[in-house]
């Protein structure tokens, strides 16, 4: 533990002495002056103070001082009793934190702030932290001292992953210095702006983006999976299969109630969301029509959760989370020896069949798009209609004989 002060007042002023030091306009006479009121004060504020001993030893015919702080392995040292004081009441009052703040020295600090002030998951930090390691660490820009760090520092640095990273990574490690920075300027005054904030993405070359239908699941895919899942009573394996046959964003998903289910059709509607930013097209509403095996699906569901208005709830009623859902998503795909994609990429398998065997516009409206040029994005065009007919019964907004989940003679009921 750090010695605590006895003066305060002495420290306010020795910082006041040394801001006086900071005045190009006095004189040199007022200066010497200046600089031995400060010394003495700082002689005074250590000796009140630090209650280690002070040890000298010489090496290669120069003397260094010494002494410990905080324990038997901490030590200080310099080449004049003066400087070890300066040092020192660096030391004791933080001073030093701020002068030899690193970007490298800052970091956790700032990463544990950011996390707490925005109630950020540990899995968030866990990203932050292996981006850090893997783009930042080690660099030069690392070891700066941040009160020389410059907006145009920051830019080069920026610039040096140009045609190396993706445009979504590079964001990410703006972040990284963004985060990093306000905490220097705004918690621990190190800094006096945040250099990071004005300083722009654009005109910097990044790696081409594969479009989301690029990532769809494929048919075949997509019919293992739903035939894995089918009788699963899980909550979150329902929701996954569910999600192939009506292509919704995960809080469309999450969101839904059992009242948004009516004559075999799924109403999603800015109305029936808690979280009040799904995306619907222009009228705000859509209607999902309901093959058989999504009908029969939704039979299942609702007999498996009668306890509950949420379609999908989880341990204790309330909705599921989107990690929950993806971490469920991973261990099936690893299950069954396919590529793990998220959600969204099951949204892409659903626009990309609606748009091979109903058209274009039919899948945009069915996704909720504003435009088709929005739903070009999602199609796969490397899905041929072989791979389509693997999965005829996924076929969602068209009815199909394909029946093949459905228990025997089973009558079907609208929802």
């Amino acid at each position: 533990m750090k010695t605590k002060y006895i003066n305060d007042n002495n420290i306010s002023l020795i910082n006041s002495l040394t801001d006086a030091l900071k005045n190009d306009n006095i004189s040199i006479s007022g200066r010497v002056e200046i600089e031995n009121m400060r010394k003495e004060h700082i002689e005074k504020f250590i000796e009140e103070n630090h209650n280690h001993k002070i040890s000298t030893y010489n090496s290669k015919g120069y003397t260094t001082y010494t002494t410990r702080v905080d324990g038997q392995k901490n030590k200080i040292q310099a080449q004049t009793k003066e400087k070890l004081y300066e040092k020192l009441y660096d030391y004791y009052t933080g001073n030093n934190i701020k002068v030899n703040a690193t970007f490298e020295s800052i970091f956790p600090k700032a990463l544990d702030w950011h996390t707490t002030v925005n109630s950020n998951s540990e899995k968030t930090r866990i990203r932050a932290e292996k981006l850090y390691n893997a783009r930042i660490k080690g660099s030069d820009f690392e070891k700066m001292l941040l009160r020389d760090v410059k907006v145009n520092d920051v830019k080069s640095f920026l610039r040096t992953f140009s045609n190396t990273v993706k445009d979504k990574e590079l964001s990410n490690i703006k972040t990284l210095l963004n985060l990093t920075f306000r905490y220097a300027c705004e918690e621990l005054n190190i800094i006096p702006y945040n250099v990071a904030e004005s300083c722009s993405k654009s005109g910097i070359k990044t790696l081409p983006e594969k479009k989301v239908g690029e990532l769809a699941y494929s048919g075949e895919e997509a019919q293992r999976i739903v035939s894995y899942l089918i009788d699963s009573p899980n909550v979150y394996h329902e929701a996954i299969c569910l999600c192939f046959y009506l292509g919704l964003r995960f809080s469309e998903i999450s969101d839904l109630k059992k009242a948004d289910i009516k004559d075999g059709v799924v109403f999603i509607t800015h109305a029936n969301t808690e979280s009040g930013n799904i995306k619907n097209g222009s009228i705000g509403v859509r209607k999902i029509p309901l093959c058989n095996e999504a009908r029969y699906l939704l039979d299942k569901i609702m007999k498996n959760h009668p306890e509950t208005e949420w379609l999908f709830p989880n341990g204790a009623g309330n909705k599921i989370f989107n990690n929950r859902y993806n971490e469920y998503l991973h261990s099936v795909c690893n299950e069954l020896g396919i590529e793990y994609r998220s959600n969204h990429k099951i949204r892409a398998h659903f626009i990309t069949t609606i748009a091979k065997t109903s058209g274009i516009a039919t899948a945009s409206k069915l996704a909720g798009h504003g435009s088709t040029n929005m739903t070009e994005r999602y199609v796969n065009r490397g899905i041929t209609e072989e791979d389509l007919l693997a999965s005829k019964s996924l076929n969602l907004g068209i009815q199909t004989d394909s029946d093949q989940f459905r228990p025997n003679n089973e009558i079907i009921k609208s929802p």
